[in-house]
C-alpha cells in the first residue's frame, strides 16, 4: 500500500527498502485477471519508490547507483510486459477493457523511465553517453503522454465509474519537456519509428505514431483529453494544467 500510494501521489515512499524485497517472492501463476493487475500496480509502485527515494535524498546519484537502479528498472520492465501479454491473451476479457488494464501497466513504466531519464542526465554528461540524453528524454515524454491519453480515452469508454483512477493522469513534466524541444527544434521530425523494437506502447488506431512529426499532434490531443477529467482536480493541478496550457499557446 505505501509503495502505491507514493506511484499515485508523487510523493516518496516511507516504507523501508528492505521489507520491499519480499515482492519478490509474490507468486507468478496468477489465476485471476484482478490478481494480475494488482501484481503489475505493485512491481511499478516498487520501481516508482526506488526512483523517487534515489531523486530526493540529498548525496548526488553515483554511477553505480545509477546502474543499479536502471538494472531495476529493465527487470521490472520486463515483468509488467509479460503480465500485461497475461491480461491480453489469457483472460476472456472485453478487449477495450483489456487494453485499458494493459496502458495503467505500461503508463507506470513510462512514469518511471521519465525520472531515470532525468537521474541519467544529472550523472552522466553528454560526452560520456553514446546517444543524446535529451533526445531520449523526450521519446519518453512522448511515451508517457500517449499512455496518459489511452488511460483516459480508454477508461471513459470501459469503466467510466473508475474516475479515481482516471484522474491520476496529468503528465504536466512530459508535456513540458516535449513543448521545449518543439521551441528548440521546431523542424525535427520526431514519431515512434525511432523507437527500439521491442520498446510497446498502447495504439490509437486513428493515430499515426509512425510518419511525420507527432509532437504537436500528441501534445494536443492529450490537452483534450486531460480537459475532460481536470474536474477532479485539486486548484494546484488546476494552476499547474493553466500553465501548460500557456506554454502551449505560445509554442504552437
Amino acid at each position: 500500500m505505501d509503495s502505491l500510494s507514493s506511484y499515485y501521489s508523487g510523493l516518496p515512499p516511507t516504507m523501508h527498502r528492505d521489507f520491499c524485497e519480499t515482492y519478490k517472492n509474490l507468486p507468478t501463476d496468477l489465476d485471476h485477471h484482478s490478481l494480475v493487475y494488482l501484481s503489475i500496480q505493485f512491481h511499478n509502485g516498487i520501481l516508482w519508490g526506488d526512483v523517487i527515494a534515489e531523486m530526493n535524498k540529498i548525496r548526488v546519484t553515483t554511477q553505480s547507483e545509477y546502474d543499479s537502479i536502471f538494472e531495476r528498472f529493465v527487470d521490472t520492465q520486463r515483468l509488467v510486459n509479460s503480465l500485461n501479454h497475461r491480461l491480453l491473451t489469457e483472460f476472456n476479457l472485453d478487449p477495450i477493457y483489456a487494453k485499458w488494464l494493459v496502458t495503467e501497466g505500461r503508463l507506470g513504466i513510462r512514469k518511471s523511465a521519465l525520472l531515470i531519464n532525468i537521474l541519467r542526465d544529472s550523472v552522466m554528461s553528454s560526452e560520456d553517453s553514446l546517444d543524446d540524453p535529451s533526445y531520449s528524454l523526450l521519446l519518453q515524454s512522448l511515451l508517457l503522454v500517449n499512455e496518459s491519453i489511452m488511460k483516459i480515452e480508454l477508461g471513459l469508454r470501459c469503466k467510466p465509474a473508475c474516475l479515481w483512477v482516471i484522474r491520476n493522469s496529468y503528465p504536466f513534466q512530459a508535456l513540458t519537456i516535449i513543448l521545449k524541444h518543439i521551441q528548440q527544434h521546431p523542424n525535427q521530425g520526431v514519431n515512434f519509428r525511432m523507437l527500439p523494437v521491442d520498446e510497446e506502447y498502447t495504439v490509437d488506431e486513428l493515430f499515426d505514431y509512425l510518419n511525420g512529426d507527432i509532437r504537436a499532434p500528441l501534445v494536443r490531443k492529450c490537452i483534450q483529453s486531460l480537459e475532460k477529467i481536470k474536474i477532479l482536480w485539486p486548484a494546484v493541478l488546476l494552476t499547474r494544467f493553466d500553465g501548460v496550457i500557456k506554454v502551449k499557446n505560445e509554442v504552437l
